[in-house]
């Protein structure tokens, strides 16, 4: 008999299956339920969340053999070919792989075709953010003036790179990530089903490495049940995704504060050579440091070892941490730059004598920077702003440019970014606390961020605008052109200074 992996083994077959997502299921029974059926659908979340596992059952109860349902049968030939994906009326199309105008050209040719077996012919489009404008542009009819009887149900994991003209076009449901209990009562299911003996704590390991994804959950479980057979033990776990246990993290913690650099240093290359990447030892001193946070604000039993750990002391290494894992993602050295982080860490925290010796400063210095600066008293200027975060730190000056200075209002400095620009705003929003505590070491005023985008409207506003203007047109009636698109024209603070 043929192995059928865990995962096609235990996908729900209909709602009162899902996990951690009532909000949504809720919502869909009652739709078929009622007979309101809407002719488009957007299911945004996470990855393994059950995104277009609620979009079959939802196909199954517009077409299961006993008339629209919110409890489909799973009996029947629709509901049985809908399950092993051969149902000819209900087609999935993977948007990674068939992004092209041609292909939605191709979908709505199909679209118009009546259903054969059921009901209702369903298309489900997952992974949708990865059509190309154009793709998109050619699906937009189709959204607006869908056939009778037909559902279009788009999947996606980036719901902010689909056009809002879209989404306006759909109902929209958020699946969110998955609860650690609802997995882990997932896996004591698993484990009872396939006869194996499984520890708790393994569990609930398995639970914060799957990040809220059922799908990576029940991988994970199954990698386990390969390797350790009937009876799983937490060492089964460590031994095999190479995680580090509570006492490595501990160490790390005990090791700033005590100034042991050579002993930490040691630990990150021993991990690292282990298979671990830079970004999965950050998740797990991260989340150690997270879980005894909690423990100390809510006074909760505590490893003696941790108790002489201050709470400031835990959130800053906790903070530099999560700041750093942000900026990997642009880096070629990250072992490099994790190493670097954690010996300024020590020099500011350790209780052994400093790396580096500063050089006592005369008294009349220290004097002197008593003095209130008289920078304090001045107005905010964007342009100044902007040359001395360039100074300080050039890459999020990078993403800082493409910001235009609105106004300030209700102590607030609203910037607003291009519509063009949604990636550099959502990176803007990370580095908040940072730009707030950088105004303060200029002497500004104690201001907060408020960062927008440019409307679509305004955008298409100025597009036309701009087609328009005598300099355009001349251009156009000399090269034969048209506006292909519109960029802020960012002018260097470097050339600004040489001029």
């Amino acid at each position: 008999m043929e192995y059928i992996t865990l995962y096609r083994k235990y996908r729900p077959k209909d709602f009162s299956e899902i996990k951690g997502q009532e909000h949504i299921t809720k919502i869909l029974i009652n739709t078929l339920e009622k007979d309101m059926i809407s002719h488009a659908y957007l299911f945004s979340g996470p990855k393994g969340t059950g995104k277009t596992t609620v979009a079959r059952i939802f196909a199954k109860g517009l077409n299961c053999d006993e008339g629209i349902t919110s409890k489909p049968c799973n009996k029947c030939k629709n509901c049985l070919s809908i399950n092993d994906g051969t149902n000819i009326d209900v087609i999935e199309i993977d948007g990674a792989s068939n992004r092209g105008i041609d292909e939605v050209r191709s979908l709505k040719e199909r679209v118009g075709l009546s259903p054969t077996l059921g009901r209702y012919r369903v298309f489900i489009i997952d992974e949708s953010h990865m059509l190309t404008q154009e793709a998109f542009n050619a699906l937009l009819k189709t959204l607006e003036e869908p056939p009778q009887k037909t559902v279009i149900i788009l999947a996606t994991t980036d719901p902010q790179k689909l056009p809002l003209t879209i989404i306006s076009r759909c109902i929209r449901f958020n699946f969110k990530r998955i609860g650690i209990d609802d997995l882990v009562d997932m896996g004591r299911t698993i484990a009872k089903n396939e006869k194996v003996s499984v520890d708790e704590e393994v569990l609930y390991k398995i639970a914060e490495a799957s990040d809220g994804s059922l799908r990576d959950f029940i991988s994970l479980f199954e990698q386990l049940i390969l390797f350790s057979g009937e009876k799983i033990e937490i060492e089964n776990f460590l031994t095999l995704l190479g995680e580090s246990g509570d006492e490595v993290y501990k160490n790390f913690f005990i090791g700033i504060q005590n100034g042991e650099d050579a002993k930490i240093l040691s630990m990150i290359g021993e991990l690292i050579n282990s298979g671990k990447e830079v970004q999965e030892i950050l998740r797990g001193i991260i989340g150690y440091g997270r879980k005894i946070l909690f423990k100390k604000i809510f006074e909760e039993e505590i490893d003696s070892e941790v108790k002489s750990l201050k709470k400031d002391f835990i959130i800053d290494v906790i903070d530099n941490l999560i700041d750093l894992f942000s900026e990997l993602r642009y880096s070629n050295f990250p072992r490099f730059m994790f190493e670097i982080r954690v010996l300024k860490l020590i020099l500011k925290y350790s209780k052994a004598k400093p790396l580096i010796v500063e050089e006592e400063k005369p008294q009349k210095v220290i004097e002197e920077e008593k003095i209130p600066h008289p920078i304090k008293e001045r107005s905010f200027v964007w342009d100044d702003f902007l040359l001395n975060l360039k100074n300080k730190n050039k890459a999020i000056y990078s993403i800082m440019r493409f910001g235009k200075f609105i106004e300030i209002k209700e102590d607030k400095i609203h910037i607003q970014f291009p519509y063009s620009s949604k990636f550099q705003k959502e990176m803007a929003e990370e580095k908040r606390d940072f730009l707030r505590n950088f105004l303060s070491e200029l002497g500004y005023k104690n201001y907060d961020f408020d960062f927008s985008i440019q409307s679509e409207e305004d955008y298409l506003k100025e597009r036309e605008e701009i087609e328009k203007s005598e300099e355009v047109t001349t251009l156009f009636k000399y090269f034969d052109g048209k506006v292909e698109k519109i960029e802020e024209n960012i002018e260097d603070t470097e050339d600004e200074e040489k001029n």
